[in-house]
């Protein structure tokens, strides 16, 4: 619907784009839990809601006739927002699962790292994973994704549009299981490594019972684990790159059921 363009009214549409922009940078992995100052993240909003504004102003409808209203449209673009951005760190979130299964088999799993961007304790393989997915994730142009899935939201959903109903749990939820599903089968290779391991272990413990089998073990499960994981890590690329295609249907589907 184009409307007359005015001052007032390009400003309420601003407002809007703001709204929803902030919401994916917040959630978003780039820059999300990194230490960018709030200033620099509203900073960025505001440059790429100027950067949209030329083509969303004519289709934004008039400026709504209470605060009530316009708050309540401010309010599900930020919450539409934060909803593309945690869909953009599923990526993160599996291999992060995947890490977290993988430690816990090899007797790290009582190493807590603290990380110092989002001030949380993640265990070693895990904070491993996470760096190695944001290095994957550059290098793959997820954060090209992510823009162009905003974009993309913007024509399909004005910000004026309705965007909180049903259809998107039943859009996101299928994802999240996938994600947990994903993060299994990254750690599958290393638990059957190490259950075969335990079995040898058990098998030593019945042919020679003076053999401390616990010393022998502990070390011996640490060196094949991190062997297995180096062995893995051309297959955990080229997941990660799998997974990537997931992350971008995922958002395509959120933004159809939506629309």
């Amino acid at each position: 619907m184009d409307v007359p363009i005015t001052a007032v009214h390009t400003f309420y549409v601003l407002l809007l784009l703001l709204g929803r922009t902030a919401g994916v940078l917040i959630a978003a992995p780039i820059p999300g839990n990194r230490p960018l100052p709030p200033l620099a993240t509203l900073g960025f909003s505001l440059c790429l809601s100027l950067a949209l504004l030329p083509q969303i102003a004519h289709r934004v409808g008039p400026i709504p006739p209470s605060l009530v209203l316009l708050a309540y449209f401010v309010a599900q673009n930020l919450v539409f927002g934060i909803m593309l951005g945690y869909i953009a760190r599923f990526l993160f979130t599996a291999m992060e699962i995947a890490g977290s299964l993988s430690d816990s088999q090899m007797g790290l799993g009582f190493i807590n790292l603290i990380d110092p961007f989002s001030e949380l304790q993640s265990s070693l393989l895990s904070a491993f994973y996470n760096q190695l997915s944001l290095v994957l994730y550059l290098l793959l142009n997820g954060h090209l994704l992510l823009i162009a899935a905003l974009a993309t939201s913007f024509r399909l959903l004005p910000p004026d549009a309705p965007l909180l109903h049903s259809a998107l749990g039943l859009a996101i939820l299928p994802a999240i299981k996938t994600v947990f599903l994903i993060g299994l089968r990254l750690a599958l290779p290393v638990i059957g490594v190490l259950f075969l391991a335990d079995a040898a272990l058990g098998f030593m413990a019945r042919m020679a019972p003076q053999v401390n089998v616990f010393f022998v073990g502990l070390p011996a499960k640490l060196l094949i684990g991190i062997m297995t994981v180096a062995i893995i890590l051309p297959a955990l690329a080229f997941g990660t790159g799998q997974l990537m295609l997931g992350i971008d249907r995922s958002l395509n589907l959120l933004l159809t059921k939506a629309h």
